[in-house]
């Protein structure tokens, strides 16, 4: 018992439970604006007023305007809500990749098995940033381009955790018992396997999450996805870095929009693995 509770008291000491509680406040605001934040904007996207450019946070600004005058505040609820809509699309789409070969190739095995095995280390050996900024290169940066390109980024390494836990639930014995009763494949599957691949697939997806926002806001930082005037929280950093030092809520409130919404999903994702791997034992 000493031991256990030791090691219970030393991942609480590393995770502490503010930091899960902040996390989720942070997820829980990001749903909400993402839900209601065009709605609940002072501004629409389209808006200009080059007569008040750069005015610092005020009460009629609460976090003051960008370079063409735009209400800041109004201009991060939307590129808030987009940014974590194309996120959560890439993510979405990876995991149903991921999971669907992972599944295939640790339930049939054989040939199956090889083949997605090629696939994930082809994937894992090229650089998902180098392949989204070639992609975006060729087809442009629309939203759904861009949910594609993401979506290519990630999948194999939930292909690799879904293919683990698959090939052991195959092996178990109440899978083995259900097969040999007569039970079709395809019932055993839905009723025995996909319930037992929720867990480890949620934590995964929680774990790509962070870097698919992450890509998406580079390239929008660089020109290449989200351009006006659509506008994303890259695409905002982008366009108003070089006002830094003259206006630095421009630049610095939509990078640590970035900040926060991804250290929550990895806090989110780092704990949810924990649950996992305590539940497990």
């Amino acid at each position: 018992m000493a031991p256990a509770a030791g090691l219970s008291w030393k991942r609480r000491r590393r995770h502490p439970s503010w930091s899960l509680a902040l996390a989720l406040v942070v997820i829980a605001v990001t749903l909400l604006i993402t839900a209601f934040g065009h709605l609940i904007a002072s501004q629409p996207l389209e808006s200009v007023a080059l007569t008040q450019r750069l005015l610092p946070p005020s009460t009629e600004h609460l976090l003051g305007t960008d370079q063409l005058g735009r209400d800041v505040l109004s201009q991060l609820l939307h590129a808030t809500r987009t940014s974590v809509l194309i996120a959560t699309g890439a993510t979405v789409l990876s995991g149903l990749i991921g999971a669907l070969l992972g599944t295939a190739a640790g339930w049939f095995g054989g040939v199956v098995d090889t083949v997605v095995c090629f696939f994930i280390d082809l994937q894992s050996s090229i650089p998902a940033f180098i392949l989204a900024l070639g992609a975006i290169v060729f087809f442009g940066g629309s939203p759904t381009v861009l949910v594609i390109v993401l979506a290519l980024e990630g999948w194999e390494r939930i292909a690799r955790v879904i293919r683990a836990e698959t090939m052991a639930a195959r092996r178990s014995g109440y899978v083995a018992s259900t097969l040999n009763l007569g039970v079709s494949r395809w019932v055993t599957i839905r009723h025995h396997l996909l319930p037992a691949l929720l867990a480890p697939l949620a934590v995964q997806l929680t774990l790509v999450f962070p870097a698919k926002i992450l890509i998406e806001s580079s390239l929008s930082f660089l020109g290449l996805g989200i351009r006006p005037p659509d506008t994303s929280l890259g695409q905002m950093v982008g366009s108003g870095e070089q006002y830094l030092a003259t206006a630095w809520w421009v630049v610095v409130l939509p990078g640590v929009s970035i900040f926060l919404i991804s250290l929550a999903v990895g806090v989110l994702g780092d704990r949810l693995q924990d649950w996992t791997i305590r539940r497990a034992l």
